[in-house]
């Protein structure tokens, strides 16, 4: 069957695209590598259509005629080989030996994938699952603290059209598969960190601590960052303080911690100058969205 009448059977909504595909057999997808990746060791669909890829970049290169997937073809990803141009005579390799040789290659990467280790520091949701979360921690962190990991809060979404985004079906659907996960002892690090970020994004303040508390004595940042934002919410401001400079104590040039610390010192009582320093400090991230948040937080300081 042809590659291309494969694709076809694939929902491309909780699949890899076909783009992502090619920018991962190019070499070229940075650090969404990863998740793609770990997106395919559980997909032997996905899988499939990504040998295909690797198949047809490796014939591209050679210069033959590659009997891609059209829908490689139609998002550009056909990259020609570039020949040696100058006198003499360049000799190239034999197409048949750089095909076998990167089959070779997925062959090794797929066994490692499926009976290799599975237990790693990134988290075992799929790309689009990560970015619900995303979704959940950028509302959250709109409406107080900003959480690890906040993307800039998108308008217009297609996911969720009315309602609370922490109540909603697919936030629901990816919050019992990671607590499922924890339950049995297979979630990852990063699995632990969206579990207990999603836990308190949707105002679950018990299970966050829950979650946050079995984490004790993990060296991640974002952890100690999530119990400063749980105890703000709880109105424990000398907690969220203490976690908050520890923080920065070690990573002095957050801006999201330094944003974080301004805003729990401004809840409380004279501490409005050492809120400003560190607002100041924020405002001037490259990040918008901080710089924006602590913006309108001095300005509010001003103004009182």
């Amino acid at each position: 069957m042809a590659a291309s009448s494969r694709r076809l059977d694939i929902d491309i909504s909780s699949h890899l695209t076909s783009d992502e595909l090619a920018l991962l057999a190019e070499g070229r997808a940075g650090e969404a590598a990863i998740n793609f990746r770990e997106h395919l060791a559980h997909c032997k669909d996905c899988f499939q259509a990504y040998h295909d890829a690797v198949e047809f970049r490796a014939q591209s290169l050679v210069g033959q005629e590659p009997a891609a997937p059209s829908e490689l073809l139609q998002n550009g990803r056909n990259i020609p080989f570039r020949r040696s141009v100058g006198a003499g005579v360049t000799r190239k390799p034999h197409w048949r030996i750089i095909v076998a040789s990167v089959a070779a290659v997925v062959v090794i990467g797929a066994a490692w994938m499926f009976f290799g280790p599975r237990e790693t520091g990134k988290t075992s949701l799929p790309v689009s699952d990560v970015a619900v979360l995303g979704d959940l921690v950028a509302d959250a962190s709109a409406k107080g603290l900003v959480f690890p990991e906040t993307p800039e809060v998108r308008s217009g979404r297609t996911v969720y059209r009315s309602g609370d985004l922490g109540s909603s079906p697919d936030v629901r659907r990816i919050v019992e598969r990671l607590r499922m996960l924890e339950k049995e002892g297979k979630a990852t690090p990063d699995d632990l960190f969206w579990l207990a970020s999603a836990e308190l994004a949707s105002g679950n303040l018990e299970r966050a601590r829950l979650y946050l508390t079995k984490a004790e004595g993990n060296t991640d940042p974002r952890l100690l960052k999530l119990r400063g934002i749980l105890a703000y919410r709880e109105s424990d401001l000398t907690d969220a303080e203490r976690d908050l400079r520890e923080v920065i104590s070690k990573y002095p040039n957050d801006a999201e911690t330094e944003l974080n610390l301004g805003l729990v010192l401004l809840a409380e009582a004279g501490k409005g100058p050492e809120a400003a320093q560190f607002l100041q400090r924020a405002r001037a991230s490259k990040d918008s969205q901080i710089s924006k948040r602590a913006e309108l937080a001095l300005d509010s300081l001003s103004s009182h």
